[in-house]
């Protein structure tokens, strides 16, 4: 009997330990995050963050060589966390930090339809009943109660959950081609100015056009290190909740497919509920238990072969 499959169960098992340990650190963010932005802006609150990370990670990195391809694969990367960010943290000033992580754990059913139009990985019937299920789930955290208007907020997160799909995905695909190192360093160094553009071009655009005033929400020209409290907040999410999960995240992708990495990352709301439970004092309501539940048995579905069967070994004979 060969050793061979057992060694590598235990690789695989190490680097999905990896990504549970990525996914605790991202729950452990949400009650942090929605108690940053109910005092400052969320791109004021993000500007920041990034620029933590990048001027840290440039600071460790400065010898680092970045090719045409790595900068490439960054900026792609990059693109995407500023897009999945920005709708989740605009979208905590409405919603709660429980919330917000159950429909943030839609991500994974999308992940496996986004990896088919991408890398034409098989859909099966499992996603379709997985996907039925989170919409019936989503549906009901997010359905307003009587004389209740819809919550904008969720409708927010939930649009960043496509930037967190595209994200998972394109980093399975960037990770085969350049190291994870300079793909870490160019996709925060991306998101970083991103945000600080957008913190700087934000108020001007919300002044000189009254259409588009609503932007003073997202951002002014103020810093939030208005405490303490928040500062260590700012850098634990800059330097742990970011640097170090995004590399980790980078690092092992490279040895587990998008669609097993989002079944991992599906255990984010149950952590970031845990977590706005305990520490933040939120109130878990039925809606949210129901339909979190359902989520969760979606997520499962969607990893679980119940209507397909595996090849039989006769059938290569």
């Amino acid at each position: 009997m060969s050793i061979l499959p057992l060694t590598k169960n235990l690789q695989q098992f190490k680097y999905d330990l990896v990504l549970v340990g990525v996914t605790f650190i991202w729950g452990s963010t949400f009650f942090m995050a929605k108690e940053v932005v109910s005092q400052v802006p969320p791109i004021n609150y993000l500007s920041t963050r990034f620029l933590i990370a990048s001027l840290l990670l440039i600071a460790i990195s400065y010898k680092q060589k970045l090719d045409v391809k790595s900068i490439k694969g960054g900026i792609v990367l990059g693109s995407m966390l500023y897009g999945g960010f920005l709708f989740q943290a605009a979208g905590l000033i409405y919603t709660s930090a429980s919330k917000s992580g159950f429909v943030t754990g839609v991500t994974v059913i999308i992940v496996p339809f986004f990896s088919y139009f991408i890398s034409r990985s098989k859909i099966i019937s499992e996603h379709l009943l997985a996907i039925f299920l989170a919409t019936i789930g989503f549906t009901i955290i997010t359905l307003p109660g009587k004389n209740e208007p819809i919550n904008i907020g969720d409708i927010l997160t939930l649009i960043g959950t496509i930037f967190w799909a595209f994200h998972i995905v394109f980093t399975g695909v960037w990770t085969q081609r350049v190291p994870s190192k300079p793909l870490l360093l160019g996709q925060i160094v991306t998101a970083a100015i991103l945000f600080n553009l957008s913190k700087i071009c934000f108020p001007i655009l919300a002044v000189s056009f009254p259409i588009l005033n609503k932007l003073s929400i997202l951002a002014n020209n103020s810093w939030p290190f208005d405490s303490f409290k928040m500062i260590l907040q700012l850098v634990y999410l800059g330097t742990i909740a970011t640097i170090l999960t995004i590399f980790a995240q980078t690092f092992a992708q490279k040895y587990v497919t998008a669609t097993r990495a989002a079944i991992i990352f599906s255990l984010e709301p149950a952590f970031a509920s845990i977590m706005a439970y305990i520490f933040a004092g939120e109130k878990i309501t039925w809606r949210t238990i129901v339909g979190g539940i359902l989520i969760i048995i979606a997520i499962i579905i969607s990893e679980i072969k119940i209507f397909s069967r595996p090849p039989s070994n006769n059938s290569a004979n």
